[in-house]
C-alpha cells in the first residue's frame, strides 16, 4: 500500500528558504537540489518505516528521518499518512532542530 504524503507548512518554508538561499550563487544547483529532496520522499511513498528514529525529538509522537544531501526530511507517520515536518540543513547547530 501506498502512504499519501503530506507536507506541513513549516516543511514548505524549509523548501523556500532552501531553494532562495542556493539560487544566489545558481539556480541550476539550488533547483537540483530541491528536486533531490523531493524525488527522496518517493522511498516513504512505498516504505515509511524504513528509516531511522530521530531521537533528537522527544515530543508526542515518534520522528523519523531520511537524509538527501546535507539535509534530514523529518517526518512522522501516522494512520498510512507521512506528514513531512521539517527540511532540516545538517550543518547547522542540531540544537536548531525544532517542529512547530
Amino acid at each position: 500500500m501506498i502512504a499519501k504524503v503530506i507536507w506541513t507548512e513549516q516543511a514548505l518554508s524549509d523548501l523556500d528558504i532552501i531553494y532562495e538561499f542556493l539560487s544566489i550563487n545558481s539556480t541550476k544547483v539550488s533547483e537540483k537540489i530541491i528536486y533531490d529532496i523531493l524525488n527522496r520522499i518517493a522511498q516513504l511513498e512505498c516504505n515509511p518505516l524504513s528509516v531511522q528514529v530521530e531521537l533528537q525529538l522527544k515530543l508526542n509522537y515518534t520522528y523519523r528521518y531520511i537524509v538527501e544531501g546535507n539535509y534530514k526530511i523529518i517526518y512522522r507517520f501516522e494512520n498510512n499518512i507521512v506528514f513531512i515536518n521539517t527540511v532540516f540543513d545538517t550543518r547547522q547547530n542540531p540544537k536548531k532542530l525544532i517542529i512547530k
